[in-house]
Parts: structure tokens; sequence; C-alpha cells
């Protein structure tokens, strides 16, 4: 859903919009920024709204990281976290271990190449980064 179909959705609910309606631009721009500043607060008092999605990317053979977000080499929505990962090879599933970039720092030895096994991801901004150990081997 969109953010104008939440804001429309409530105004029918509220009986303020017929179901179908559609709302003129300044109120819609008006009821956007209430919904953001509802947003806003809701972060603020410790609420966040987030939601899991699936997805799946290649790997590339001796890439060891990757940026992602918006444009990015993994272009999709930047991720607040990453909950899971594995490696698909044929047929078969690889879970990873999912650490915090600080510790993928810490790591003597980065470019050591095979099927990864752990995914470090530093949530910068506006992309955020995955690093990769093992550095892949080939393409996955």
């Amino acid at each position: 859903m969109t953010a104008q179909e939440i804001i429309e959705a409530s105004f029918q609910e509220l009986g303020i919009l017929v179901s179908g309606g559609t709302l003129n631009t300044d109120d819609l721009t008006w009821a956007l920024g209430k919904f953001n500043r509802m947003l806003n607060s809701f972060s603020a008092d410790g609420i966040n709204l987030h939601y899991r999605v699936k997805e799946s990317f290649p790997l590339v053979s001796g890439t060891p990281s990757y940026s992602i977000g918006s444009g990015a080499i993994l272009d999709t929505v930047r991720p607040i976290t990453i909950e899971q990962a594995f490696i698909r090879d044929s047929d078969h599933d690889y879970p990873m271990g999912i650490r915090p970039a600080a510790e993928y720092w810490g790591l003597s030895e980065k470019t050591t190449e095979g099927r990864p096994v752990k995914l470090y991801y530093g949530s910068t901004y506006p992309n955020g980064t995955i690093y990769l150990y093992y550095v892949p081997d080939s393409a996955y």
C-alpha cells in the first residue's frame, strides 16, 4: 500500500471521502504531512514500523562486498537489518551467519576465497553495504 492509499482509506473510514474517491492535491499534501509526523512520533517513542522481505541476489566470483539500496549494486529498498541469509549452490542451501560489520573490520584476513559462511551488514546511509566472508570463489 502506498501512503496515498493509506491516507485515502483513512479518510473513507472517517466518512470524509466516498469509497473510490480521490483527494485533491492540497488535501493529500496536508494529510501526508500529518501522516509523516505521526510516523516520526511513533519512531521517537520507540515504535518502529517495518516489514520483512525475502529477496535473492546473485553473487559474483571475487567480489567481497555489495552496496544495497535504491540505485545500488543490489538495487532494492535499503534494509534496516538482515535477519537471515543463505547461499544456494545448485539444489543445496547453506546458511550464513549474520554478524555486525564491526566484527568484519576485526578480521585479519579478508581476501580468503570460498563459499561465504558469514555476512556482515553495515547499515550506512543512503545505501548499506554487505560484506562477505569468505570472498565468493564462484557465482552463487
